[in-house]
């Protein structure tokens, strides 16, 4: 996992859809408490010790990565993914 704190992790991960989150856990494997609630899915991700958070980025949408930045007050400039996804690993908001 990227060495972002759990607090900007969960940030990021509170704006994507519950959809999107539980296609993550999906993928991930990763036990859920209760996959109707987005909080939950975002528990799991956070709580998992071998989820690579730079993985997690790679696999969003540029509309989501570009939301993540809003919530993490980053700028939001750029075409291409890899700029968007290291400015949000290197954020430590």
């Amino acid at each position: 996992m990227a060495n972002l704190p759990a607090k900007t992790r969960r940030a990021a991960l509170e704006v994507l859809s519950r959809t999107t989150l539980a296609s993550i856990t999906e993928r991930l494997n990763l036990a859920v408490d209760d996959r109707r609630a987005q909080v939950a899915h975002v528990n799991a991700i956070i709580r998992s010790r071998s989820v690579d958070f730079g993985d997690i980025l790679r696999q969003l949408p540029r509309e989501d990565l570009k939301a993540i930045c809003t919530a993490l007050g980053l700028d939001t400039a750029g075409r291409d993914k890899d700029p968007i996804i290291q400015r949000i690993l290197s954020s430590a908001a």
